[in-house]
């Protein structure tokens, strides 16, 4: 019964990878897309299901969130085949992040590319997986840019060409899609080099995350950890709860004293020299999703990704735009927020926006950091 089992899901996801992997090898005319819009490509329904539909090939513009490496390292280590005991053991992988830059768009994506697919249930092949050769010029293709060599560096603005990608636990990420076959390959295309982070998302737990610490899903992407999703954020007023494993690619717990979000650490040797931060901290990092398998996979499973032992500042609540420093933009960038009756200036997150926010905004700016 378990193997009658695996083999239906195994079709499952193949069939997903066959609705969404490229159709045919022809060249793509890619100047004659029209840029498909994160909003739409990471689009859910009400159960947490993709509601994109619009197939491949793609192309999406947005900035760079995090060097190609930096999530995961991109090491050669090819893994042979060993069904069962080797699977989902991917060797190197690259994750980086694009985030929207067009006032018509919001949200961001994920890219994943990984070496040895052949250890991905679909395939249980090494036929599909790169050697540590093939692995090394994959990676040096996809960290420059064909035309320039520009080495490509958080701040860049890009475009991506994806000939595949696949929905997994709660995002839509342009991938190739479990194979190896060129024909599957997504190109990243250099358009501005250090055109700027944008600014971080201020989030509090208690944004995403329900007093029973339960995740907030919201398929109108409007609240919740789905507003925040595969972008730059600053998590506000946690803490890192012992027993954490604070190390280079370790997992670590945060918490506001109710709730907690897990927080995966990324490649920087930082992680390994500094000892972790105590007290109070604001997090700079990536918002992500890595959902339950069931049954659907998209309602749960927000995470933040930490690049740095410098993302974890000392708590500043007067940096109202999360740019490091409490100045009057600070004040400014609040009353307007407050204004709007935008949900970031709950200052207090008691679950509105009104006078009370503004008094207490005002006597943490007359206290700065």
């Amino acid at each position: 019964m378990s193997a009658i089992r695996s083999s239906v899901g195994n079709l499952s996801v193949l069939a997903l990878a066959l609705a969404f992997a490229p159709a045919a090898t022809a060249q793509v005319n890619w100047e004659s897309l029209p840029y498909t819009r994160h909003a739409d490509l990471q689009a859910v329904n009400s159960n947490g299901s993709p509601a994109y539909a619009g197939g491949f090939p793609l192309r999406v513009r947005g900035v760079l969130l995090n060097a190609p490496g930096s999530v995961f390292s991109d090491a050669p280590s090819f893994i042979p085949v060993d069904w069962p005991r080797t699977a989902f053991q991917f060797g190197g992988r690259q994750q980086p992040y694009v985030q929207a830059v067009d006032l018509n768009d919001s949200g961001g994506t994920a890219m994943f590319l990984a070496q040895c697919l052949g250890n991905h249930p679909v395939n249980q092949d090494d036929a599909f997986s790169y050697t540590n050769e093939q692995w090394t010029a994959e990676v040096f293709r996809l960290t420059r840019d064909a035309a320039t060599g520009h080495v490509f560096q958080p701040g860049d603005l890009v475009e991506v060409r994806a000939r595949a990608g696949l929905h997994f636990s709660g995002k839509f990420n342009i991938n190739e899609a479990h194979s190896n076959n060129p024909s599957n390959d997504y190109d990243v295309v250099l358009l501005q080099a250090g055109f700027g982070l944008p600014r971080p998302l201020s989030v509090k737990l208690s944004d995403v995350k329900s007093p029973a610490n339960l995740d907030i899903f919201d398929p109108a992407r409007t609240a919740g950890g789905e507003r925040f999703q595969s972008q730059l954020v600053l998590l506000r007023n946690v803490t890192i709860a012992p027993g954490s494993d604070w190390r280079r690619e370790g997992l670590i717990t945060l918490t506001d004293g109710v709730r907690t979000i897990p927080a995966i650490l990324g490649t920087s040797p930082s992680f390994d020299t500094a000892p972790a931060p105590t007290g109070t901290l604001d997090i700079l990092g990536i918002f992500d999703q890595e959902a339950s398998p069931s049954p659907i996979g998209g309602l749960n499973g927000y995470r933040l990704i930490a690049l740095d032992v410098p993302s974890f500042r000392p708590a500043c609540p007067a940096d109202f735009n999360a740019d490091a420093q409490a100045d009057f933009f600070d004040f400014l960038d609040f009353a307007a927020a407050f204004a709007a009756v935008d949900p970031s200036a709950d200052f207090n997150s008691d679950g509105q926006v009104d006078f009370f926010d503004y008094l207490d905004y005002a006597q943490a700016f007359a206290s700065p950091c």
